[in-house]
C-alpha cells in the first residue's frame, strides 16, 4: 500500500537530514569566497557585484578566513547539538531539560548564522541571491526544530517543573 506524497508525513529524523543538508550548504558557500572574487580568478565574477581584493588584499583575505572559520564551527555545532539531543530520551526532568537545551543551543545557533549571511552580504556588498539556498534551508532548519521542542513539551509535559 502507498501513501501519496501530500499525505506523507514527516520523518522522525527530517531535523537531523536537513542539519546535514545545512552544512554541506555552508561548506559550499565557504568554499566559493560568499560570493566574492579576484582578478586572478574570473570565473567568480558571477557570485559578486562590485567587491574586489585589490583594496585591502590581507585584511579582506583574514576577515574572510575568519567568518568561514566561525561559519564553519556553527554548523558543525548545530549538527552535534541536535544529535546529542536526539540521543537523549527524557525519563526525568534533568534529562528533558538536557535534550530541550540542545534543541534550544542549536536554535541559537541557526539565529547566529542567518546574522552572520547578512553580515556578509552587508560587509562585502554581496548579492543576497548567493545565500538563498542556505537561508532557504537554515529557516526550515529553524522550524523544524521549534516544532520538534513543542512536540517534545507536549509528549514530555510530565517532566515540566
Amino acid at each position: 500500500m502507498s501513501v501519496n506524497v501530500g499525505d506523507r508525513k514527516l520523518s522522525k529524523i527530517e531535523v537531523l537530514y536537513q542539519a546535514d543538508k545545512l552544512q554541506e550548504e555552508i561548506i559550499a558557500l565557504c568554499l566559493r569566497s560568499f560570493g566574492l572574487y579576484s582578478k586572478s580568478s574570473p570565473m567568480r565574477m558571477k557570485y559578486s557585484r562590485a567587491v574586489k581584493l585589490d583594496d585591502n588584499p590581507e585584511f579582506l583575505m583574514d576577515t574572510i578566513k575568519s567568518k568561514r572559520e566561525m561559519l564553519l564551527m556553527w554548523a558543525d555545532n548545530i549538527v552535534i547539538s541536535l544529535a546529542a539531543a536526539n540521543a537523549i530520551f527524557p525519563r526525568n526532568s534533568e534529562e528533558f531539560s538536557l535534550r530541550l537545551s540542545y534543541q534550544n543551543e542549536a536554535l541559537a545557533t541557526c539565529s547566529m548564522i542567518d546574522k552572520e549571511l547578512n553580515v556578509i552580504a552587508k560587509a562585502f556588498d554581496v548579492d543576497i541571491n548567493v545565500f538563498k539556498d542556505a537561508i532557504k534551508i537554515l529557516k526550515y532548519e529553524q522550524h523544524l526544530i521549534k516544532q520538534w521542542r513543542k512536540s517534545d513539551k507536549a509528549r514530555f509535559s510530565r517532566y515540566l517543573l
